[in-house]
């Protein structure tokens, strides 16, 4: 009997070994993170919103409510600039998510999608410019930490539908270094300045009963 060729040996060996590599790589390709786009990027979104802030609730595909929907931040889709009107789609089934919802009707009465009821006026806090990226909505919050919603040092703009009320904003969780106020009801702001962009910690409510 000849002896075994380690030569002809060789494709045999560069085939087993081929195999055992794909083999070794396939199970982190599986554990990867979600796609750059589509449904599951948006959830991861939100997942990472719900995992770094206290007492949220998703009502939607596109947002998570804070205490008892006084508070809303909305995402925008995959792919989109702007947050979508109203709390976007997929609405949940659940009390919360059902009277964010049918407050929708509001958004056509406001600026740039930010809520205008006859007797809840919003404001909104968007972190891109021209009206642009999330969109955090509220009401009757009359101080608050931009960090207790996801919103610490990156609101570019903003609005205000109260025509009875405006918004001081600062830098610092404690009301400590002004950046600027709204106007009283319709009144926007494309882009808050270079010197502002990016700093809002926290806001206080000045008028309306606070």
């Amino acid at each position: 009997m000849g002896k075994f060729s380690m030569t002809r040996l060789g494709p045999l060996f560069a085939v087993v070994l081929a195999s055992v590599l794909v083999l070794t790589v396939s199970p982190s390709a599986a554990t990867a993170g979600p796609a750059s786009g589509g449904a599951g990027a948006l959830q991861h979104q939100i997942d990472l919103q719900l995992a770094k802030t206290k007492g949220g609730v998703q009502i939607s595909d596109n947002a998570v409510a804070y205490n008892n929907g006084d508070v809303i931040v909305v995402f925008p889709n995959p792919g989109q600039r702007k947050a979508p009107a109203g709390i976007g789609s997929n609405v949940r089934n659940t009390s919360l998510a059902r009277t964010a919802a049918a407050e929708s009707p509001a958004i056509a009465a406001g600026l740039q999608d930010c809520p205008d009821g006859f007797t809840a006026h919003s404001y909104c806090f968007y972190t891109d410019v021209n009206w642009g990226g999330r969109r955090l909505q509220f009401q009757n919050t009359c101080v608050g930490k931009a960090s207790d919603f996801g919103f610490d040092n990156q609101t570019s703009s903003w609005v205000n539908n109260n025509p009875n009320a405006y918004e001081y904003t600062y830098d610092g969780s404690n009301l400590s270094t002004f950046l600027w106020s709204t106007g009283l009801g319709a009144s926007q702001s494309s882009w808050v300045g270079a010197t502002n962009n990016d700093r809002m910690s926290s806001w206080a409510k000045h008028g309306d009963g606070c």
